[in-house]
Order: structure tokens, then sequence, then C-alpha cells
């Protein structure tokens, strides 16, 4: 907990009553017409539908900010841990999605710092310089993430090719205030990169440096292929970023010196755990470097974490088993289900209440309504509305007919090597209008080869909507057959062990093909004899699609990195938050739901 703010703290505290609270629509439509002539400089003659919808989003817009500055301002009080998600993307060609601009950001220029690249490393006797560099700005943005029926906001920060924090005083509590979770390999170089600012920079001897900036990371795998698993050629950073090399070879030193203690006639060993690839030229195995300087390791099934455990990281874990754990990836009801299908979610709500919508456990009261033929009825009514509504879509955008009284057969996931493509399914890849064709699916297909696919959470949300499962015991479906029982879902083909021992007699794609066409055979069946329990599907659901979005907190012991914590109820009078005028009345289940409607317009490029 913080000390209590000095008067002259709170009187830096932002006062924020003049932001109106969203009462009733009149109030949104002073700022809709606001922003529309003064914010874009149009009026309805020569607006268009992007212009309405920017307007629209800068009023909703106010109020989050209000919002933000409520929660940052409670944050400063309380002093909390913050979270860094480090999904850092690289792009090799110029992306105008923003060509028009983002009514969600806000530009921080005041946070800019320059990024180096290129150049050479001085060594003199106060260490290690980094010079001759090429230098490009990078200007942070802030999104505000509102949160959920409590009046507060969290911000997301995104970088632009044109990287921002003020930074903590004392280095040493650095990491009991600052959690960076590396999601895959992709921002494995933010590594080296706080090491180099933590010895080049701020002069921190590297022992230190070294400890602080392991109880900082912590490293999530999505995935065991090899898109996730990356390696660097040596020359590219040699060119490109000569300092970081040298602090990976660092690294890499100390950690080699402490497995040949541990095993010194074991060369394999040491080979097999460097950082440093040798065969077919040097390359640093980036997975490598995000375990060693990470204090957790985590999948995101349970499945998937045994295998990195027990094969991937094999000798990692060996060697420090209380690192690694599992973190079953999660969504959120809020956008899968009331966004998506507003039908199931108030038939829901009049039958057991609205509190599943932030307990998904409640959703099991459905289990009780089975034999309820009214409610059956209903269940069955909203699905097949959806599947008119999905019908009608596809042929005004598409000019394809379907019969919405067909079975809905729906495989939405990328086309991989690793999925065992029916030819027989729909299949919409990366679909832009997923919030029709999830409700309006009757059989959800989870398909891939046993030990391939990490988790997944398009099998949560096709359950989540009533839809059944056809699939492999594999990612997250394993988890759901533990849940909901495998005698609800229809769970085909090998499994991993079956899988290893066919990799070694030589892998043959279609193995699981001929038990695929009996599941489908009994899917026939079923839906023939007897329309899909949606119900259940739904109800079976509240167990495994897991609401993820409380603030996450790094343990001092490391034995839970991702420990959910419920956000606070942000107080809404003015005097609870040091001494700061605060907006009364707000309504924030108006303000979400306009955040989700607006966040669910279709604009493309903006």
């Amino acid at each position: 907990m913080a000390a209590p703010l000095t008067d002259q703290e709170k009187r830096k505290q932002i006062s924020i009553r003049g932001i109106v609270g969203v009462e009733n629509v009149a109030e949104l439509k002073k700022g809709f017409n606001r922003h529309l002539h003064f914010t874009l400089v149009k009026d309805r003659n020569v607006a268009t539908p992007r212009d309405y919808y920017f307007a629209l989003a800068h009023t909703v817009r106010d109020h989050l900010v209000g919002r933000w500055i409520r929660t940052q301002q409670f944050y400063y009080e309380t002093d909390p841990k913050n979270a860094c998600d480090e999904a850092i993307y690289q792009v090799e060609e110029a992306d105008d999605w923003l060509r028009h601009g983002n009514p969600w950001e806000k530009a921080r220029p005041e946070y800019m710092l320059p990024v180096h690249f290129y150049g050479r490393v001085e060594e003199s006797k106060e260490g290690s310089k980094w010079v001759d560099t090429q230098v490009v700005l990078a200007m942070p943005y802030d999104t505000p993430i509102p949160g959920y029926m409590n009046n507060t906001d969290i911000i997301r920060r995104f970088k632009n090719s044109k990287k921002g924090s003020t930074g903590p005083v004392s280095f040493h509590s650095f990491p009991e205030k600052v959690a960076i979770q590396l999601n895959d390999t992709h921002p494995a170089m933010a590594i080296p990169e706080l090491m180099r600012v933590f010895v080049d920079i701020e002069k921190l001897d590297w022992d230190t440096a070294w400890d602080i900036t392991k109880r900082t990371f912590a490293y999530t795998n999505h995935t065991v292929l090899p898109e996730a698993l990356e390696r660097w050629p040596v020359s590219l950073l040699e060119t490109l970023l000569p300092r970081h090399l040298q602090i990976i070879y660092r690294i890499n030193q100390g950690h080699l010196d402490g497995i040949s203690a541990l095993f010194p006639e074991d060369v394999d060993r040491i080979r097999r755990m460097s950082l440093i690839e040798e065969d077919g030229g040097k390359r640093v195995n980036m997975a490598h470097l995000c375990i060693v300087g990470s204090h957790a390791v985590n999948g995101v099934a349970e499945i998937h974490s045994n295998i990195i455990k027990t094969d991937v990281f094999r000798d990692f874990s060996e060697l420090e088993p209380e690192k690694f754990q599992n973190k079953t990836n999660g969504i959120t009801p809020r956008r899968w289900l009331l966004l998506c299908n507003p039908g199931l979610a108030e038939l829901i709500a009049e039958a057991i209440g609205e509190e599943y919508v932030k307990d998904l456990s409640q959703l099991q009261k459905l289990n009780e309504l089975v034999d309820d033929d009214a409610f059956i009825r209903d269940v069955s009514k909203v699905k097949q509305d959806n599947k008119d509504k999905f019908s009608q879509y596809l042929e005004k955008e598409y000019a394809v007919e379907i019969n919405p009284f067909s079975m809905f057969d729906v495989h939405v996931k990328r086309i991989h090597e690793y999925q065992e493509e029916p030819k027989s399914t729909f299949c919409s890849p990366d679909c832009d209008h997923w919030w029709e064709v999830i409700p309006a699916t009757d059989l959800s297909e989870q398909i891939s080869t046993a030990g391939t696919e990490a988790s997944g959470t398009g099998n949560m949300k096709f359950m989540l909507n009533g839809a059944l499962t056809i699939g492999t015991m594999d990612g997250a479906n394993v988890e759901m057959a533990e849940e909901a029982g495998e005698e609800n879902m229809f769970i085909f083909g090998m499994r991993v062990e079956d899988v290893a021992e066919m990799d070694i007699e030589g892998f043959k794609v279609f193995a699981d093909y001929e038990d695929y066409i009996k599941s489908q055979e009994k899917v026939s069946q079923l839906y023939q004899a007897y329309e899909f329990c949606n119900e259940k599907s739904t109800g079976l659901a509240g167990a495994m699609a897991h609401d993820v979005e409380g603030l996450t907190e790094v343990d001092d012991d490391g034995e839970d990195d991702w420990s959910e914590k419920e956000s606070p109820l942000i107080p809404s009078r003015p005097d609870d938050v040091g001494g700061a005028s605060l907006t009364a009345g707000t309504n924030p289940q108006l303000v979400e739901d306009l955040v989700w409607r607006l966040a669910s317009l279709n604009f493309g490029s903006y």
C-alpha cells in the first residue's frame, strides 16, 4: 500500500467533473453532434458512415477516459503491480490500416524514446558502449480497455514505428511492481534489452541486473510448432543488434557453467540446452532464451503443458521443475455470448438470472432444464433464428444459398498441415463475421492431430453458444471432455501416445480419417433422430470457458504467475480517491455496451 497522498499530490489529481455521465441517450446525442462538428469538422450533408462511427467512438471514449483517469488515480494511491503483455509483431511491409486514424488511441509523444539499431560496441573502464547506431523514435499509444460493471478502465500500450515508460525509481523492487509476460518467442529480445538498460545505462552490476530481469519476465508458450520456437541467425544479430548479442553470449555462458557443474560429463545435455545452436550455422534459440531469462514458464492447456515439460523442454523442466506451470486459455462471455448471441444470452438470464455473466459456473444450472420442453423449444428457436440470419448473410454477401434447416457443421481455423481438413465441412478461416457464424453452428470441428494444438479457444466459443463438438483429444478439448464427459462430445482418433508411436514408424496424415468418418455418421444419426440439445452444451461450457480478465500478479515465490485478481470497484463519489472530483451517476453498463457494439462494426481499414 502506498503512503497517503499529500495535499500537493491531491491537487495534481485531474478533475473530470466536466465529463458528463451517460445517464440518458440525450447526453450521447449531444456528445455525438459535438464530435461530428468540432472533432471531425463535418456536418450531416457531407458525413460518411465512417464519420458517424468516429463521432460515436469519440463520444464513448470521453466516458472511458473519465473512468481511465479515475482508475489511474486509484492505482496511484494503492500502488499495485503492473503487468506488461509483450506481444510484439514484426511487420515486413507498409500497412495503411491507420490512414484514417484510430479514435480509441491516445498518442503519448511525451514518452517517445529512441530505439537503436546497427552500430558497434566500444569497451572502456566505464563498461560497454553502443555507438554509431541508427535511431528510430518509438512513440507509445494508449488504448483504454473497459472493465465490466466496476467503473474501471485499464490501459494497453501499443508501439508504432515512429516504446515508452517512465520506469520505477528503485530497481531492486522492480519485479514487485512490473511483470512482463512474453507471448511466445517473438518478444524474446526484451530480455537482453532490459539487461542492457540495467547494465549499460543504469550501471547495475551484472548479477543484480540478471536477478531482477529473471524475476520480472515470465514466458508463455502457445504452440510447439516451429513458428513459435524461433531461431535467429547470429549473423543477423551481429549486424543489427551487436550489443544484445554480446549480452546473450554472456547469459549463455553463465547458464552453461551451471549446467556443466551439475552434469560435468554430459556433453550432449550441454549442447541441447545451450542458447546458441551450432548445427547448420550459428543461431540463437529464442525459446531457450525465454526459459533461462524467466522465472515461470507455462503452456496454455493441460496436455500442451505436459508436452513441453516431458518432450519439447524436457531438459529444462528436469533442471527446474518448479518453473513450469499450466494456464489453460480462456474466453470472455461478454464478447462470446452477450455480444455475438444476445438471444441466447437473454434466454439464459431469464432462466437462471444474470450472475452467469461474471461467473460462468452458474451456467451449470442449465443442466436442471434439460427435460424442460418449453425451455428446449426456446433454445431451439434461438438457434434456428441464428441459422436463418447467417444463411441470409451468405446469400447477400457471397450469393451462396444454403438450407437454414440443415446441420451447420463448421470448422473455423487457419488451414494448417496439422489440421485434418474435412472436405464436407463449411470452413470459414479467420471469418470477419464470427458473431454470425458461431451462434448458428450446430457442430464444432476441433480436429487437430493429438499433441499439435496447444489449446484452442474456438472450441470454447462454439460450446458456449450451444454447439456440440467433434474432435480429437487435443488442446483444451481434453479438459472440455473431462468437465463435460466424453459421452457429450464426439471424440475420435489417436491419443498423444498413439501419435508418438506412429511418428517412430512414420506418421500418416490420414491415420484418424476412418475414425473421423465413423464419428460423423454418429452425428448424422443423432441430428436426424433428434435436434441437438444446445442448452446442454452451453451449460457444460460453464466449467470450461474461463473469464480471465482479472488483474494478474506474480507471486514472490514464482509458483503462480497468473493468479487472478478481481478488479477493484472504483468509487464514484468525489471524495473517495485522493480528494479528486469524480463523475457521479455514470452508467457503466451503457458505456461498455457501446464499446462492444462499436468494436463489432466492420469498417475494414477504419
